[in-house]
């Protein structure tokens, strides 16, 4: 994946559309959230990553340099709550995601780790 031309969309019907605007294609990406997906965060800093979340306490992972339609990388499951939001952090390997139940944390995209667990 390279280049600043694609757009990357997600409905609540499953999917997830990567719209290549130079090529004028599409790949659909079928989610494992069953009750549809809430957002999506992307990267390029260590690979072509992407996070997708839903209206539960997990978090998807998937490398796009593995394959377009099946790069499922794993999923990060330690949060109690439903997931509000989460973004990569720029220049480190790191997400920042936070749950409805006040639940701030900080983990390792590649290895699916926890390294800080904030509570409010």
């Amino acid at each position: 994946m390279d280049g600043n031309v694609k757009f990357y969309s997600c409905y609540l019907k499953k999917t997830i559309t990567l719209e290549h605007i130079s090529e004028q294609k599409s790949s659909a990406i079928n989610s494992r959230q069953r009750k549809g997906i809430l957002g999506i965060d992307y990267t390029r800093e260590f690979g072509s990553y992407f996070l997708s979340w839903g209206f539960c306490g997990s978090i998807f992972v998937y490398a796009l340099e593995v394959s377009l339609a099946k790069g499922y990388t794993g999923k990060y499951k330690e949060h109690g709550g439903n997931l509000v939001a989460a973004k990569f952090l720029k220049s480190f390997p790191y997400v920042l995601s936070f749950d409805d139940r006040l639940s701030m944390r900080i983990w390792d995209f590649r290895k699916l780790t926890t390294m800080q667990v904030i509570n409010c």
